[in-house]
């Protein structure tokens, strides 16, 4: 068998650069759902990840009410499946611009978590954006790695 070894400096700048950066934390999180912000409906947004924290796909799953979105736990790993991810991270938006969490948001939270361990889909977070702000369910202690 004959091994062919490159060093970085001989891969082109270009394809250097290409490869997207890996999300390793709530805040470059936010910037991937950051238009979120601005939404008059709540939405709820995967973002489905490979095994370096690289984005792979960004689905929007729901389009909800005012103050709503229903989410159904198959569809969200139905999705991660289906993009063959290694990790999720979850997000929707809070429309009033308030974005602490609801007793439903938490319960959600746990139960894709517990699911996805299951799966051995890794949930690294659940973000809620708010107007000009946003909460890690990570940070926050809800779920652990």
């Amino acid at each position: 068998m004959k091994y062919i070894v490159f060093r970085e400096e001989d891969v082109p700048q270009e394809l250097r650069e290409a490869a997207p950066p890996a999300i390793n934390s709530a805040a470059i999180a936010f910037q991937h759902v950051a238009d979120l912000q601005t939404a008059e409906r709540e939405h709820f947004v995967i973002l489905c990840l490979n095994s370096q924290n690289q984005i792979i796909e960004r689905v929007d799953l729901y389009k909800g009410t005012l103050n709503t979105a229903v989410v159904r736990i198959a569809d969200v790993f139905h999705e991660a499946i289906r993009a063959n991810a290694a990790a999720i991270i979850l997000a929707h938006n809070h429309p009033s611009g308030e974005c602490t969490p609801s007793q439903q948001d938490i319960d959600l939270t746990k139960q894709v978590s517990t699911t996805g361990k299951t799966l051995d889909i890794l949930v690294l977070d659940h973000l809620i954006v708010g107007k000009g702000a946003f909460y890690s369910m990570r940070e926050s202690g809800v779920i652990t790695p």
